[in-house]
């Protein structure tokens, strides 16, 4: 596959930066397929996920954290090249698609129309996701996101503190076969705004 980095380095920051939490995102997802694992509610390819989680994992610990920078722009291409490629072999999403995603697609459901971008969505919702999973990546995503400028708050998402408790507890009816954290977790509303402090909601 060819990426023109020229091109990419031309399109609105914005959807660059949407980029980066679709990739982002896959964080939160391997961690709830390797749940789905250890819990026995599935069989996961590790090959799959291990591809999904490294080009994430080699954008969050590039050193160059610019979005118009060639080598970051190199980093998240490869990234999401990779979270493709994972999704064939496994033959769906899952390797891309957790609770975080669950959580975008209630979003677009309790309140349409949207005007955050997919990618926006879900980086924001893996904010929240990844403080209940307790991931070890957690610091180091608020850290790139603070850099980078990507929105992290309730406030990009158009939504009140009541509000976003209502979509956490219902996402769980959006492809229930997928076990995730939300379906591991006790989801109370003290629960929710514990971690939406965690993840800097609010």
């Amino acid at each position: 596959m060819i990426v023109d980095l020229r091109i990419v380095r031309k399109a609105p920051i914005r959807h660059i930066r949407a980029g980066v939490g679709d990739l982002i995102s896959n964080l939160s997802a391997v961690f709830d397929a390797r749940l789905a694992q250890r819990k026995r509610k599935e069989k996961v390819n590790e090959t799959a996920l291990a591809l999904a989680e490294s080009g994430a994992l080699g954008l969050l610990h590039t050193k160059q954290k610019s979005v118009k920078n060639k080598n970051f722009l190199t980093h998240l291409a490869q990234g999401l090249i990779k979270s493709g490629c994972a999704m064939c072999i496994i033959g769906s999403s899952r390797p891309a698609s957790g609770s975080e995603h669950k959580i975008s697609h209630s979003l677009d459901h309790l309140f349409a129309p949207r005007k955050t971008l997919h990618g926006e969505q879900v980086g924001i919702a893996a904010l929240f996701t990844m403080a209940l999973q307790r991931n070890e990546n957690l610091t180091r995503v608020m850290h790139l996101y603070s850099t980078i400028s990507f929105p992290h708050t309730l406030r990009h998402l158009a939504v009140t503190e009541e509000q976003f408790i209502e979509v956490v507890q219902r996402a769980h009816k959006f492809r229930p076969h997928r076990y995730t954290i939300l379906e591991d977790e006790e989801i109370t509303p003290e629960a929710i705004r514990h971690t939406m402090h965690t993840a800097g909601f609010i």
